[in-house]
């Protein structure tokens, strides 16, 4: 029994490390927080990048997911840090509620930290006052090489205010 016990801590100390140390470096994409009316046009929000000491971020990729009911999509440009890192951005929309981004460049410049993307949507004039999701799904973060690097997401909820 007390060898079974033995064991049974090993593992879990074992799981306990790798799960705390996985999410220390790890770059994050933040979603920022944004608030209007029914009827508002162009909000604009932002998607900051944030990288862990010692991580090297050269492109990335994700899908951001919101509600249609209460949001309709009108655009998605660059950052600024994105932009000075020489990236490109290329996206769709491969259904109603996913906008599909992909931001890369044909060099190996790191993009550091701050705003990489502002997604602008308009509040639809019936759109009912409450919370709405923005989620981002699907991301991956790339380092020069093209190895993938560890990602942490941060969403938030658009508020949406009479």
């Amino acid at each position: 029994m007390r060898i079974v016990k033995n064991i049974l801590v090993c593992y879990i100390t074992a799981l306990t490390i790798f799960i705390l140390t996985s999410n220390l470096h790890a770059a994050t994409l933040t979603i920022g927080s944004a608030s209007g009316s029914p009827g508002n046009k162009n909000i604009s929000i932002p998607v900051e990048l944030t990288s862990a000491p010692g991580e090297k971020v050269c492109g990335f990729n994700f899908d951001l997911c919101f509600d249609t009911s209460k949001l309709s999509f009108k655009e998605v440009a660059l950052g600024s840090v994105a932009v000075g890192a020489g990236k490109s951005l290329s996206f769709n929309q491969p259904s109603s509620n996913i906008i599909r981004v992909v931001v890369i460049g044909l060099n190996q410049n790191l993009i550091g930290d701050g705003t990489v993307l502002t997604f602008s949507f308009d509040i639809l004039d019936n759109a009912p006052v409450g919370k709405s999701a923005l989620t981002i799904t699907k991301a991956s973060i790339s380092d020069p090489n093209g190895k993938a690097l560890p990602v942490n997401i941060e969403g938030v909820e658009l508020s949406i205010l009479k």
